[in-house]
């Protein structure tokens, strides 16, 4: 199956040195690569007209920004719907939301409205750090970060996090700036429910594979239940890359083993699928899915925490 171009080379896609098929490469990501990676699926939430998330949004590009807010209001008010019509927690979610307005943002990990502008200011302060370095993406399904269906609210975000950060910290993956994100999806296996899964989207500076995959799985065991917990591609256009990771867009992640085959795909979240992971995202302030190594707030830039030190 021929794969459109991207900013990616699909073709080198690997799993610890063993190649992963372009059939369950683009199961688990769009055929643009990553490029699109949980944007503009069908069957996930419903798609708006000219749908884009506000996270791929450009700064420089006017015409573009007012599209994305308009989408990214729109499915706001779609999360409010589904909101409305479960418990008293989530209708409380779905007034907050309902109130966010310019001056007076709600700034929840729930609303994509927030979220896109906060990928936005995020975006605007490394961009500068990514020109002149060679960069990989990785997508991680590390062992430790998935909860039952049902009991997502017991998970605590703020913690991972920081365990994810002070692995990086003391890992072979240290002395590189690292930013990323942790994503969320309900995952299934032939058609039952598994649970919900943690896992990390991250640009990683160096294409120095072998070393990079080594650092990866000696910090981050795989998750046993994961048919593939590993994925990296090398990135041609990192400020490209830097507009897909954060997003505001979840969906159910199914697995099918056929013949000692896997094949994957994505599936639209119900309605009390949405209210549960809203319910947990709607607990944090936006940017509590960032996960940084290597990187420290200067300003509104954030810039290698060996500048700052000399």
């Amino acid at each position: 199956m021929r794969m459109r171009s991207s900013s990616l080379n699909c073709g080198k896609i690997t799993r610890f040195g063993s190649r992963v098929g372009a059939k369950a490469y683009q199961a688990l990501f769009p055929k643009e690569g990553f490029s699109q990676i949980g944007f503009d699926q069908v069957g996930h939430e419903p798609k708006f007209t000219g749908q884009r998330a506000v996270a791929n949004a450009s700064p420089n590009n006017g015409g573009s920004q007012a599209k994305f807010a308009v989408d990214a209001r729109a499915r706001r008010q779609q999360r409010i719907r589904f909101l409305r019509s479960g418990a008293q927690r989530h209708k409380r979610l779905a007034d907050e939301l309902d109130r966010c307005r310019r001056g007076h943002r709600c700034k929840s990990e729930a609303d994509p409205v927030c979220a896109g502008l906060y990928w936005q200011k995020v975006r605007r302060a490394v961009n500068p750090v990514l020109s002149g370095k060679s960069w990989t993406r990785a997508l991680i399904v590390t062992a430790g970060l998935s909860k039952p269906y049902g009991r997502l609210g017991e998970f605590d975000l703020a913690a991972a996090v920081e365990s994810v950060r002070e692995r990086f910290a003391r890992s072979g993956l240290r002395d590189r700036i690292i930013i990323g994100v942790v994503d969320i999806s309900l995952c299934l296996r032939n058609g039952k429910i598994i649970g919900w899964q943690l896992h990390l989207d991250l640009l990683i500076e160096g294409n120095d594979r072998p070393r990079l995959q080594k650092a990866i799985e000696a910090a981050f065991p795989a998750e046993p239940k994961a048919p593939r917990p590993y994925l990296f591609a090398n990135v041609t256009d990192p400020e490209k890359t830097l507009a897909q990771l954060y997003t505001s867009k979840f969906f159910r992640r199914s697995w099918h083993t056929v013949k000692r085959k896997v094949s994957t795909a994505k599936l639209p979240l119900t309605a009390s699928d949405l209210q549960e992971l809203l319910a947990f995202l709607g607990g944090y302030p936006v940017g509590a899915r960032l996960l940084r190594n290597g990187l420290l707030w200067d300003g509104n830039l954030l810039v290698p925490a060996r500048m700052r030190s000399e």
